[in-house]
This record gives structure tokens, C-alpha cells and sequence, in this order.
């Protein structure tokens, strides 16, 4: 069967033309075929068994819209292209298997097994379920598994499905287990390229490996170079203790991978296994000469961009990477001889506000438990600029460089960083473990420096005041308030005062409240009036302190980021929204919303309560689910105003939009009269004050 393929490309009507060398699969065309267009391989056995000299220049074709289930392992190979014939649908390439459990359903939608015997990531009724690390969690979570005890059931495999989907009818898939058998070798990923140099992999989607989606790795003691990644789509890995990234890029130690591309590629959706294991969109290891340009990276427990060890020359530019749970750019040490050098993170567009003091992403994990921007735990002249993040509770730059990590700069400048309802001030925008080091200063030890400027920074800080009037207590004279202490003042029961700038009150006379957002000043005390119920994401505060020698701030609505302009709905919240309730709010008439739309509620049970959301589902005129969901103790209300932003535009960095280039995310800030904007770019070269250099733009 293998012979017959060499030059079954020739005149071929399926894209091919005179004198190509191509391989088809499609599932569909049945067991018996010869690889040619007429008559394809129905799976990847014959494709993983092709020698070198069959391979060189050849095309490796999967049907459009359709899925083969089966691993794709080729193994020193080169110069080939995987592709998608037939068809603008992108193929499916799916390394799980049918797997045979039998099931009990013991209580309410929790169904239990105990065939598997382990902890096992599902894909039931063609939906990948999400891993919940307690049984509580469980309950919250549709399509949702856990191993462990539930309740008094004992140990075992539970799953919490949508009522209706039955696993004992609807087909149950697991990712397969590698096995590296003589004879039998399963890749363990739904495409795995082991020392394969000059390939090209395009326009295909892969999912559902269990050790990565897709992994690019090295042979033992050899190196490989020059490969394309582009246009394709990885999603959903499966449950593995020690991996389980869509997109996995590996060299060996003295044998460093090199020249890769990675662009225009979507990853998404990696939330089948424990957060302690990856999870992670794309992680690089011992490489070299790296781009990752133009991909969008969206919800996964993990990082955005990983560089795990060794990683030279790294440049990640123009990526959406959005809702995740760990950080959107991760440089961590592992050793001081493995540290990552000269690498570079720019223009990127980074925005997670899941796992904040109020709503949580509605899948949650043991390991990572709210999204940083940036993590930099050691390695040398690396560069962050030009970045955008919008976050929640998180820091936007995490800083842990210890002793032993290495030579040890970063330098991150010209970043715009956007916090939504942070519960401390800007003074936790950037945070430092592992060492006492001052982020205006140099470092410490004068060879481990963090260079920090020209970034700038803003903050919607609580948002809504109602968790202010547990805190509050009654205005006193000559007292010592400290940032962010709430005080009530006489005659009102709405309105509190916040302290923004701290200092000792006057003696006996007590402040006046002005208009919402105005400040006072009260001895040394500067107070800012906030109503109980304000809710508008209009309203913005500048960061209370400069964060490096030229970070820059001010008071603007942030039209480009969030949208100015919110809107109070006609409708209102129609009974209690919960944890249990798994984000669902239903509205007490027609609400109009739609998918993708975003939206605020007030809720209970903090010191700072809004509920923030894109809303992720309408299942019908009077519901819509929220992407994230309320969490513990909070609760919105029967009865809560809905407060809708209609002009919620996600910033564009696509380097051919002409506007991106006169200021591009930054659209609305920074003018000629701003004084705040710097007067020069990253590379220290004068602009205009009418093109801000700040945030997600080209340079």
C-alpha cells in the first residue's frame, strides 16, 4: 500500500498539480485505499509508517470536516506539509478513543464509574468536560468531572452532565495513553513530530491529546530547525501529570530547536485536566530563534506563552490571549544554567478578569488561582513593551527573581495596564516575591535589575460601594486614616467617603461630600465621595502612585478598552443568582442581550462587590449566562439592575489597520494637551503626542 502513494499526486483535481507528491486521508472513503486522491487511507497508519525519502516534500491531506481518530506520529521526517484538502472546513485530527465504563447515576445529573479506576479526563456527547478538583465544585459545573469521594458514594469517577445527556447512550471518548511499544506506538497527542525539520503544518484542527494536542519535540542527542505553524486550531487536551498543552515546542538540553514560526493559529479551550499540570496554550523548552505572531489564545487553566527552560531569542507579538489562569507571559527559572535570554514579549493584547474578588471563571483549579500579565522568575535581558493587559485582582507583572536566577533584567516599558475591580490599590499592580527589591530602584544586587518605565497605569477600583457600609465607621477628628478606609458621614446613609490619599483628619471639622467621584481635602486626609450603588465602569481612577521614574496616569474613560456610555437595562435580575447557579441569570422581561456582550450586576457578600461578565450563552429572550460566575458567599440579588456596555470593543492589533498605527488600542488616550504621554517610543526615537507609544501597538 505504501509503494503505490509516491505519485499519486500527478493531475490530481483535489488542489494538487503536475508533479506534486501527496497523501490523502479521509474516514470517510472506508478501510481499503491507496493514499491517492481517488482512493484515500482511511486513518494514520500507513502515513506514520512512510520512510524519509517518501515523505521529503510531500503532502499529508485530511479531508475537509472530516475527524480521523487517530494519533499523527512522524518521527525524522522532513520537509512535509499536513494540510486540509476539499474544503474551506478545517479537518479533524482527534487523538481520543471510545472508551467502555459502566455507569450509575446515583443522584440528581452526577453519574458514576468506576471502570477507569484513576482520574480521567471525558469527552462526552462530543463536549469536553471540565475538571473540578472538589466535589463541590463539581455540582457547579455542567459537563464537568471529578475523581475522588463524592458525597457518601465513595471513591470513583463522577461527572455532573446537562439533564439530558445520558453516558450510556451518548458516545464517551478519552484521550489516548502513549505507548511507546515496538509495534505498537501510540503518540499520545493528536499530532506529535519528533525530530521532523522543514515542515509545514496548516489549516487543520487538532484536539483532544492527552499528553499535548500537538507536540513538536527532538530526538535524543539531535536537533531540528526551520518549521511552519499556521492558521489551525488546537483545542481541548485530555488529563496527563505532565502536560497537557495545546501547543508544545521542545528541544533537548545542548540541542536547542530552531527557527520556528507560529502564527495565525487558534488556541482554545484547555480546561479538561488539573490546572497542577499545564494546561498551558504554548510552552516553549531548549529553543531558539522562535515567533509567535498573530495567534488568539482563549480560556485555559494555564499560561499564554510559557518559556519553561533555555528559551533564546523568543519573540511573542501581536497574540490575543484572553481569559486565562495563569499568566499571560511566563519566563520561570528552573535552574541558573537553564535560564531564558533575549527574549521578547510586545504588542500583545491580554485580558483575563476571571478569578477576581467576586467572580471566578466558571472552571477553577488547585494550582492557578488568578491571572497575572506577566511572570519573570529569572533569566536575562528579556523585554516586555508595548503590551496591553486588562486584569482583575491579579499583578500585572509578578517579579520573583531570587539569588540563584541568573544574570537576571527585564525591562518592561511603554505597557498599558488596565485593573477592573482590584481589591487593594495599584500598589499590588506590580508584585515582588522572593527578594526585597524596589520597583523604581535598580535591584538590590546591581546585576539582577528590573527596569521598569514609561508604562501606565489605571484602575477601576471597587466599583461598587455597597461592601463599604460593613466597613465604614463614623467620621472622627484628628485620626490617622490609612488608604482605602471607608467613613460615613453625618446625614447620609448612601454615601461614604474613601480615603485616597492617607494623613491625619481635621480636628474638629468635618469634610463635606461634594458629587460622587469628587475629592476633599480634610486635614491631611484627601477623601473621594462614593455612592453605595455606583456601578458604571465609566468612572476611572489613576493609580495612586507612579510605579517607575516616567509611569504616567490620569482620569479617562478608556473608550478603546471598555467603552464609555453604559447603560442601565430596562429589566432587572429575577430571583437569587448563586454559585449554583452556574452564571445562569435569568431577567424579569426580555433582555435583548447577546452573546459576547458585557455586562454588571451588584452582588453581596464583599467588601467590593460587582459582578462583571462577558455573557457567554442566551438560552432564551428572558436568560443569559455570564462567563464568569459568582463564587462562596457572594450573591446577586432578586431584583439587581443590570448595567449593560454597549461599546465593549476588543483592541485591534492587526499591523495593516491603518488607525493602529496612529494609536491603534489606544484610541481616545493621549492627545496633544495629555502631558502624561512620553515623548518618545521603546527604542527612545521622538513621536508625536498625538500617537501615544503606550499599549498594544506597532512600534
Amino acid at each position: 500500500m505504501i509503494g503505490i502513494g509516491i505519485n499519486h499526486g500527478i493531475g490530481i483535481g483535489g488542489g494538487g498539480f503536475l508533479g506534486i507528491l501527496a497523501y490523502y486521508v479521509d474516514p470517510s472513503a472506508g478501510s481499503v485505499g491507496d493514499g491517492s486522491y481517488a482512493s484515500p487511507w482511511d486513518d494514520f497508519t500507513e502515513i506514520n509508517a512512510l520512510t524519509l525519502a517518501q515523505l521529503d516534500g510531500a503532502f499529508i491531506r485530511v479531508k475537509s470536516g472530516q475527524t480521523v481518530y487517530d494519533g499523527l506520529w512522524l518521527q525524522s521526517r522532513d520537509g512535509f506539509t499536513i494540510e486540509t484538502y476539499g474544503g474551506s472546513a478545517q479537518a479533524i485530527i482527534d487523538g481520543t478513543e471510545a472508551a467502555s465504563y459502566t455507569w450509575t447515576n446515583p443522584t440528581g445529573l452526577i453519574w458514576r464509574t468506576t471502570t477507569p479506576g484513576a482520574a480521567v479526563g471525558l469527552f462526552i456527547d462530543g463536549v469536553a468536560t471540565r475538571f473540578c478538583n472538589t466535589a463541590a465544585q463539581l455540582d457547579n459545573t455542567d459537563f464537568g468531572w471529578f475523581y475522588g469521594n463524592y458525597s457518601a458514594l465513595g471513591t470513583a469517577l463522577y461527572v455532573r452532565l446537562p439533564s439530558g445527556v445520558d453516558p450510556t447512550v451518548a458516545p464517551v471518548r478519552i484521550a489516548r495513553a502513549e505507548n511507546l511499544t515496538p509495534g505498537s506506538l501510540v503518540p499520545g497527542c493528536a499530532i506529535r513530530l519528533t525530530g521532523c525539520s522543514g515542515f509545514t503544518l496548516q489549516n487543520v484542527n487538532a484536539r483532544r491529546g492527552r499528553l499535548h494536542v500537538v507536540n513538536v519535540e527532538g530526538n535524543v542527542g539531535a536537533a531540528y530547525s526551520d518549521f511552519t505553524i499556521d492558521g489551525n486550531t488546537f483545542e481541548e487536551a485530555g488529563y496527563y501529570s505532565g502536560g497537557c498543552d495545546l501547543l508544545n515546542i521542545m528541544g533537548s538540553s545542548g540541542y536547542r530547536a530552531t527557527n520556528g514560526t507560529i502564527t495565525n493559529n487558534v488556541l482554545k479551550n484547555n480546561v479538561t485536566s488539573d490546572g497542577n499540570n499545564g494546561c498551558n496554550a504554548l510552552e516553549f523548552n531548549h529553543v531558539d530563534g522562535m515567533t509567535a505572531r498573530g495567534n488568539r489564545m482563549q480560556t485555559f487553566w494555564g499560561n499564554g506563552v510559557e518559556l519553561y527552560r533555555n528559551c533564546r531569542n523568543v519573540l511573542a507579538e501581536r497574540n490575543r490571549i484572553l481569559d486565562f489562569g495563569g499568566r499571560a507571559w511566563w519566563v520561570p527559572m528552573i535552574t541558573a544554567s537553564q535560564q531564558s535570554q533575549d527574549n521578547t514579549f510586545r504588542n500583545n493584547i491580554c485580558i483575563s478578569l476571571g478569578n477576581h474578588h467576586t467572580m471566578r471563571s466558571n472552571w477553577g483549579g488547585s494550582f492557578y488561582n488568578g491571572p497575572n500579565g506577566i511572570t519573570h522568575d529569572g533569566g536575562d535581558r528579556n523585554l516586555a513593551y508595548n503590551n496591553t493587559f486588562v486584569l482583575g485582582d491579579a499583578a500585572w507583572l509578578s517579579l520573583a527573581q531570587t539569588a540563584s536566577g541568573g544574570d537576571g533584567t527585564l525591562t518592561a516599558r511603554n505597557n498599558l495596564v488596565v485593573k477592573i475591580e482590584p481589591t487593594t490599590n495599584s500598589n499590588a499592580t506590580v508584585a515582588g516575591t522572593g527578594r526585597v527589591w524596589s520597583p523604581v530602584a535598580d535591584a538590590p544586587d546591581a546585576a539582577k535589575e528590573f527596569n521598569l518605565d514609561y508604562n501606565r497605569y489605571y484602575q477601576r477600583r471597587r466599583g461598587n460601594f455597597a461592601g463599604a457600609v460593613n466597613t465604614r465607621t463614623a467620621w472622627a477628628g484628628s485620626t490617622a486614616y490609612s488608604l482605602g478606609a471607608f467613613v460615613s458621614i453625618s446625614g447620609s446613609s448612601t454615601i461614604v467617603l474613601e480615603c485616597t490619599t492617607a494623613g491625619t483628619s481635621h480636628a474638629s471639622s468635618e469634610p463635606t461630600s461634594g458629587s460622587a467621584g469628587t475629592t476633599v481635602t480634610d486635614g491631611t486626609v484627601t477623601w473621594t465621595r462614593r455612592d453605595v450603588a455606583l456601578t458604571t465602569l465609566a468612572t476611572w481612577q489613576a493609580a495612586d502612585a507612579d510605579l517607575d521614574a516616567h509611569s504616567s496616569h490620569g482620569n479617562p474613560t478608556l473608550t478603546a478598552i471598555l467603552g464609555a456610555g453604559s447603560q442601565v437595562l430596562a429589566v432587572t435580575v429575577s430571583g437569587n443568582v448563586a454559585a449554583a447557579q452556574n452564571g445562569l441569570v435569568t431577567t424579569s422581561a426580555a433582555h435583548g442581550r447577546s452573546v459576547g456582550d458585557w455586562v454588571s450586576m451588584p452582588t453581596t457578600g464583599g467588601s467590593s462587590a460587582i459582578a462583571y461578565s462577558r455573557i457567554a450563552a442566551v438560552p432564551s429572550a428572558t436568560t443569559f449566562v455570564m462567563e464568569y460566575q459568582v463564587y462562596g458567599s457572594q450573591q446577586i440579588n432578586s431584583g439587581a439592575a443590570i448595567t449593560y456596555y454597549p461599546n465593549w470593543a476588543e483592541p485591534d492589533v492587526t499591523p495593516t489597520d491603518t488607525a493602529l498605527r496612529s494609536g491603534g488600542a489606544n484610541r481616545g488616550i493621549g492627545s496633544g494637551t495629555d502631558a502624561n504621554v512620553p515623548t518618545v517610543d521603546y527604542a527612545g526615537t521622538a513621536r508625536p503626542s498625538s500617537s501615544p507609544c503606550i499599549g498594544a501597538i506597532e512600534v
